[in-house]
């Protein structure tokens, strides 16, 4: 019969948590409960009559209207420009989870 010494023993456990502790954070990952490293956001919808009007966002083009946008929470300027050239500078304020 084999006998593990302390060391070998602690190390096994040291080990088995590592790998217990990998697979619970994998399973986390994929059903969407770990998001630590993601910044809150919110969506900013534009549409516009007629559509098809030019968004751009942040300096960012977005395409045309309608369009839905998912930005970080704060201020954002949404510059939108009319079929006919007319242009429009808003402010959008994007809170969390907000549309």
């Amino acid at each position: 019969m084999a006998v593990c010494s302390r060391k070998t023993w602690s190390a096994c456990s040291l080990c088995a948590l590592v790998i217990v502790g990998q697979a619970l954070y994998i399973a986390l990952s994929l059903t969407g409960e770990v998001r630590a490293s993601a910044a809150p956001m919110g969506e900013v919808v534009v549409s516009s009559h007629p559509a098809g009007a030019h968004v751009a966002i942040d300096g960012t083009d977005q395409g045309v209207t309608p369009v839905v946008v998912s930005l970080p929470i704060g201020r954002h300027r949404v510059d939108v420009t009319s079929t006919t050239g007319t242009p429009q500078t808003l402010e959008a304020e994007v809170t969390e989870g907000a549309r």
